[in-house]
């Protein structure tokens, strides 16, 4: 029989897993259940073994949502964060610059949708190379007219952050694309140098130099 009890299975990309289970003690009308002394574990070396981890310790949740991300986004997410260093009996460090450029495109925009003041709405996804699409429609609608689409690459190295946007947009929503990097670069990435550039014709290359 299962605990019915929420559960994350967090990997990090440095190779990290661990567990966060719901704490059985918790109020149901919580906002973040993580957020209220959950059990946790790890460092695990794959999500099997952190899974295993679990059900030694643990009765079986039941189901748990499992993934993937960067150090760095896990710093700037302050519950996480705690929980983690909680695993881990220490701090959890920001990790070294990297040396060549790495694609962070998908971090800085992630899968979500927004409406711009203009109105149009920016629809976001993220693809396998960490870069990011981004789809402008009239509205919310699935059947709403597309007013442009792009993609979007952002290189991070020990230089900055140079974030390229490529596409038939509309010009006018090029000041929330800069506002959402930005926002979310100084969230994960506080302190680093970012550079967005122009909007660049679907022809142009989409590979920054740092």
């Amino acid at each position: 029989m299962s605990s019915g009890l929420e559960c994350d299975i967090v990997g990090l990309t440095d190779g990290r897993w661990f567990y966060i289970l719901e704490n059985p003690g918790a109020s149901k009308n919580a906002f973040d259940w993580r957020a209220d002394d959950p059990s946790v574990g790890g460092p695990f070396g794959s999500e099997e073994a952190a899974m295993k981890g679990l059900m030694r310790k643990h009765q079986n949740p039941g189901g748990y949502n499992s993934y993937e991300i960067t150090v760095e986004e896990a710093i700037a997410d302050p519950i996480l964060k705690k929980n983690l260093e909680k695993a881990l009996g220490r701090d959890l460090e920001f990790p070294p610059l990297p040396d060549a450029p790495v694609e962070i495109g998908a971090i800085l925009y992630g899968s979500y949708q927004i409406r711009t003041p203009h109105g149009s709405i920016l629809r976001f996804s993220g693809n396998e190379d960490g870069s990011a699409m981004v789809k402008c429609t009239e509205s919310f609608s699935q059947s709403a007219k597309v007013l442009g689409t792009g993609g979007i690459s952002a290189r991070r190295d020990a230089a900055g952050i140079v974030v390229a946007i490529q596409g038939d947009l509309p010009d006018e929503v090029l000041p929330a694309l800069k506002e959402i990097a930005s926002a979310r670069g100084g969230q994960v990435y506080p302190g680093e140098m970012m550079v967005i550039q122009k909007l660049l014709p679907p022809e142009d290359d989409l590979s920054p130099e740092m």
